[in-house]
């Protein structure tokens, strides 16, 4: 089983990924809770730049915002302006719009040349994210909307416990009466 990466190993990443624009962007959007099926199904008119904020279906057909980082949107527009093609698809390659599997290979191979001994999946990502909001005071109801879990109360506990079995205060913030422990649900 993979572990959870650190904050240090994501930012690092994200650092690693400004050499191509096509990956950073993805590795932005993947560190802002996107799965991969969301991000190969972006398309241009998803970036709303007047707005500054990208506006997708996630994949719990749920409309979503994300707020978009003035760097983030230059890169975008140049981004966009230098392509030559018909597609309307927000990331392509030299073959046509990215799959869910090309944008799986360029995570772990981003996240490779940032930390060979440690290779990471959009899955290892996400669940930094929602450790990480958390950790920060946000509530599970929150973090499962933001990610786009609800109703699935039983993922996050399960992978909490999975690494942080006896915080009472993780347990305390989705509502829980009792501590919760494993097997006892």
């Amino acid at each position: 089983m993979n572990k959870i990466p650190e904050r240090v190993d994501l930012d690092a990443v994200l650092e690693t990924a400004k050499s191509n624009a096509v990956y950073y962007l993805i590795i932005f959007l993947v560190l802002q809770g996107l799965r991969v099926s969301e991000i190969s199904s972006l398309k241009r008119k998803n970036f709303d730049f007047r707005n500054k904020v990208l506006v997708y279906e996630s994949a719990t057909l749920t409309q979503k915002r994300v707020p978009l980082p003035e760097n983030i949107i230059n890169t975008l527009q140049n981004y966009f302006s230098s392509r030559r093609d018909k597609y309307p698809n927000a990331f392509i390659n030299s073959k046509g719009p990215l799959t869910p599997d090309h944008v799986s290979v360029i995570i772990h191979n981003v996240s490779f040349k940032a930390n060979p001994s440690k290779r990471l999946s959009a899955k290892n990502i996400r669940e930094r994210i929602a450790l990480d909001k958390i950790h920060n005071g946000i509530t599970y109801s929150q973090v499962a909307h933001d990610l786009g879990l609800r109703p699935r109360i039983d993922w996050l506990i399960k992978m909490y416990n999975e690494y942080a079995p006896d915080n009472i205060s993780f347990q305390k913030s989705l509502g829980l009466k009792t501590p919760y422990k494993k097997g006892a649900h």
